[in-house]
C-alpha cells in the first residue's frame, strides 16, 4: 500500500513587535464605548452616555447629543451613508443625523420595538436589527420602516449584519444565523456546523463569512451552507468574539475579557495582540484611515495597523512530511534538515493544549491515541520562534 506524504514549504511569519496600544479618552466622559464607526474623517463612539465625535483620530471627544431626548443614553450600534449618520439605541429606536452629529432626529415611524441594536446600510437600503422584534428594513432614509421577518427567528436580539449582493446575513444571540437572498422578504435558517446559536458578528471576506460567536470565530465558505470552527490560538479563558474586522487577508477580532486577536491566514491561527489594552474587556473594533481602534468598558485605544498586522515573511531552506494525515493513532513529522529545541504542540479546535514536546533531529512521533476522533492543529516553533501551524485529522 503506498503512502501518502503531504510535503509543506515552510514560509514562516514573524511578528514584528513595534509599539502597542494606547487610551486615547481626552474629553470621553461616558468610558464604556458599545460602538466605533468612521467615515474617514471623523470618529463617532457610541457608548453608555451618548455620542461622541473626534475629529483627530481619537486625540479628542466631544459629545453630540443634541436632540436625543432619552433617559437612558445607550448607544448599541452606529451606521454612516455619505452625510448620514444613523444611531439604534437602547430604548429609543433609531435617530439621524445630516450635520455630522449636530443635530438628531428620531425616525421610529414603522418600528415596533425601539430596542436597537444593528444597523446596515445596502444602497438605499437600511436594515434594523432589533431586540425581540426581528429586522426592519427602511427604503426611504429611515422616512418608514417595515417589518421583514417571515422564517426569522424573531424572539431575540438581531447584532449583526454582513451584505454580499444580493445575500444579507443575520446573526441572533440565541438564534443563530439567518440568509435572506431577496432584500429580507425572507430568510432561511443556515446553521448547519455551528455549535451554538449565539452570533455577536458577522464579516465578509470575499466568498468567505465569518461569525463571531460565544464559542469563537466560525467560517463558511459557501454562503452558509455549513460552518467551521477556527479557534487554534485562543486558548479556554473567554472565546466570545463581540467584534470582527478585516484589513486586507488580516482579521482582528475583539473578545470578551480577552483583548484583541489578530489572523493572518483566514483564521486558521490566532495571535493575541494586548500589549497596552489596559481594559481587555472588547465590545467594538473599527479602523479608520491608518489606524484601529478598540471601544472597551475602560474607553478607547488605538495603535497603527501597520504595527499590529506588519508580518515580515522569511523563507527558510526546509521541508516536512506529515504522514500519515489523516490518521488513527499516531502519525509522524519528518524534516529535511536537523532540528534543534524545536517546539511541537498540539490543540484541539477549542485552542485546548492536548501536548507539547520538543523536537531534536529529523523525526518526531505524534501519539494522539487517547485523542477524540476529529480536527487538530500542530504548532512548530524552531529555535528561532518561526512558527507555522497545520491542521491534522485523527480519524
Amino acid at each position: 500500500m503506498k503512502k501518502l506524504y503531504l510535503i509543506i514549504t515552510l514560509t514562516l511569519a514573524i511578528t514584528i513587535v513595534k509599539a502597542q496600544w494606547t487610551a486615547v479618552n481626552t474629553g470621553l466622559t461616558s468610558l464604556t464605548v458599545y460602538t466605533l464607526e468612521s467615515d474617514g474623517t471623523n470618529i463617532f463612539a457610541g457608548t453608555n452616555g451618548g455620542v461622541f465625535l473626534s475629529t483627530n483620530n481619537g486625540g479628542t471627544w466631544s459629545p453630540v447629543n443634541s436632540g436625543i431626548t432619552l433617559t437612558n443614553l445607550t448607544i448599541n450600534t452606529i451606521a454612516i451613508s455619505g452625510t448620514n449618520i444613523f444611531i439604534g439605541t437602547l430604548s429609543g429606536g433609531i435617530f439621524l443625523s445630516t450635520n455630522n452629529g449636530a443635530n438628531w432626529t428620531a425616525i421610529n415611524n414603522g418600528l415596533t420595538t425601539l430596542n436597537v441594536w444593528s444597523l446596515a446600510i445596502n444602497g438605499a437600503n437600511i436594515f434594523a436589527g432589533t431586540a425581540g422584534g426581528g429586522v426592519f428594513l427602511s427604503t426611504d432614509n429611515g422616512g418608514t420602516w417595515t417589518a421583514i421577518n417571515t422564517g426569522l427567528n424573531t424572539a431575540y436580539n438581531v447584532t449583526s449584519f454582513a451584505i454580499s449582493g444580493t445575500n444579507i446575513f443575520a446573526g441572533i444571540v440565541g438564534g443563530g444565523i439567518f440568509l435572506s437572498t431577496n432584500n429580507g422578504n425572507s430568510w432561511s435558517a443556515v446553521n448547519t456546523g455551528l455549535t451554538t446559536t449565539w452570533i455577536h458578528s458577522l464579516i465578509i471576506s470575499g466568498t468567505k463569512i465569518y461569525a463571531g460567536t460565544d464559542l469563537g470565530a466560525f467560517l463558511s465558505t459557501n454562503n452558509g451552507g455549513n460552518w467551521i470552527l477556527l479557534n487554534s490560538g485562543f486558548g479556554t479563558f473567554s472565546t466570545s468574539i463581540t467584534s470582527m474586522v478585516l484589513n486586507g487577508t488580516n482579521i482582528m477580532s475583539g473578545v470578551y475579557y480577552n483583548g484583541v486577536y489578530l489572523s493572518t491566514n483566514s483564521g486558521n491561527t490566532w495571535l493575541q495582540e494586548n500589549s497596552g489594552l489596559t481594559d481587555t474587556l472588547v465590545n467594538t473594533l473599527a479602523i479608520s484611515g491608518t489606524q484601529i481602534f478598540a471601544g472597551t468598558n475602560g474607553g478607547v485605544f488605538t495603535r497603527p495597523l501597520s504595527e499590529l498586522t506588519g508580518i515580515e515573511e522569511v523563507q527558510i531552506n526546509s521541508n516536512l512530511s506529515i504522514s500519515p494525515n489523516p490518521f488513527y493513532s499516531f502519525t509522524t513529522i519528518t524534516f529535511s534538515e536537523e532540528q534543534k529545541n524545536t517546539q511541537l504542540k498540539i490543540t484541539d479546535i477549542l485552542g485546548n493544549t492536548i501536548q507539547q514536546t520538543i523536537i531534536n533531529g529529523k523525526q518526531s512521533t505524534i501519539d494522539l491515541s487517547g485523542a477524540a476522533k476529529g480536527i487538530y492543529f500542530a504548532e512548530i516553533i524552531d529555535a528561532n520562534k518561526n512558527a507555522v501551524n497545520k491542521k491534522i485529522v485523527v480519524q
